[in-house]
């Protein structure tokens, strides 16, 4: 049981923890460079089911080209090194996709600015990424044409034509 007299030890021992290897090793497995385009001008950080729908887009589309994209698994703390590393690549733009509370993009601002870093970041309040709701592939879709700057041939969740003919061929 932790008392206040033990508190500022088990903090310390805490905070010693979250700088072992072990920490440092879960990062290197779960913050993971997805799209390594080398030329890309824009590049995206996601994370959760953001990623889930944007590789989806990305393979529909084939996008892979386009920008370079960093997943990052775990938040907490925040994998500082591997991000900025993704920071200095010389893009033009970063698009952050994640849901609900900009922690990440908060923590992606903070970095850039204590490394002097101008690349210009983008997200909530970005086309159509808001604080509230879920994300889908359809809102992806809309911020990716938005964040390119065009519109692709999409793949959305169109309906189908001639359903009455496809059904009729089903086993």
């Amino acid at each position: 049981i932790n008392i206040p007299a033990r508190t500022a030890a088990a903090h310390t021992k805490l905070l010693d923890k979250l700088k072992s290897n072990h920490v440092t090793d879960l990062f290197a497995k779960n913050t993971r460079l997805i799209l390594d385009t080398k030329k890309a001008k824009l590049g995206i950080i996601s994370s959760g089911v953001a990623t889930s729908y944007l590789n989806e887009i990305i393979s529909n589309n084939k996008l892979q080209e386009t920008f370079s994209l960093l997943e990052i698994g775990l938040i907490h703390p925040f994998p500082e090194s591997e991000t900025l590393n993704f920071l200095k690549r010389n893009f033009d733009k970063i698009l952050i996709l994640e849901e609900l509370y900009p922690f990440i993009e908060n923590c992606i601002r903070n970095l850039a600015q204590k490394n002097k870093l101008t690349v210009n970041i983008v997200g909530k309040g970005f086309s159509a990424i808001v604080s509230t709701g879920e994300f889908s592939t359809d809102i992806i879709s809309k911020v990716l044409e938005d964040f390119i700057g065009n519109d692709y041939e999409t793949k959305k969740n169109k309906p189908l034509d001639n359903l009455e003919a496809i059904i009729k061929n089903l086993p």
